[in-house]
């Protein structure tokens, strides 16, 4: 059915307006408990694919085959949501998801990661300072581990922000090594990337 996505955090007013912060709390709060749902358990003891049920959320699925729901569950086995609809019931480990909206993790189609290092520079240049600047003499002195902070702190900063797959267009692939660093960079990351050599 699609990737598992992100779960966000309901004000406690009754406003429509979401609170930021408790948005990316509740995303981090999600994120960190199904990590810590696959350590310890021993490899031999774990029996078909891990399962995990969001129960009780406001479902936003952007799929018109699936619909929206004021209050449904989304079963996902391994990385992938298999079922989506209200009451489900499954042995799996369930996050409560009420006062929620669960919604799939958002597609970045263009994006320059290794210059996440970089984002602070230049706050109010124009296009002509960042050719000047970011494009041509900061990528000329890129080293391999600076490709791999960039890449790295660029894919986590998106993950934070509910993008869960993006395309990383690189303009500093300047040998071998710094390919194979801005690789390990999104694979260390955990996000779904295309690597676009350029």
């Amino acid at each position: 059915m699609g990737d598992a996505g992100t779960c966000a955090s309901l004000p406690r007013s009754t406003t429509a307006r979401v609170d930021r912060r408790a948005l990316m709390k509740s995303v981090a709060a999600l994120l960190a408990s199904t990590a810590v749902a696959g350590i310890g358990r021993p490899a031999v003891a774990q029996r078909g694919p891990a399962r995990t049920l969001l129960k009780g959320g406001v479902v936003l699925s952007y799929d018109s085959a699936i619909g929206d729901f004021e209050q449904a569950d989304v079963l996902i086995e391994d990385k992938k949501i298999v079922a989506v609809r209200p009451d489900i019931s499954a042995e799996a480990a369930v996050i409560d998801a009420s006062r929620m909206i669960v919604l799939p993790g958002f597609i970045d189609t263009h994006h320059h990661f290794y210059q996440s290092a970089l984002r602070n520079i230049l706050p109010n240049g124009v296009l002509a300072d960042y050719f000047r600047d970011i494009s041509g003499a900061a990528t000329n002195h890129y080293r391999p581990e600076d490709a791999y902070i960039g890449n790295l702190i660029g894919a986590l900063r998106s993950l934070d922000a509910g993008i869960t797959t993006i395309t990383d267009l690189s303009q500093v692939s300047n040998t071998p090594e710094h390919s194979d660093a801005l690789i390990k960079g999104l694979t260390d990351s955990g996000v779904r990337a295309i690597y676009a050599y350029s």
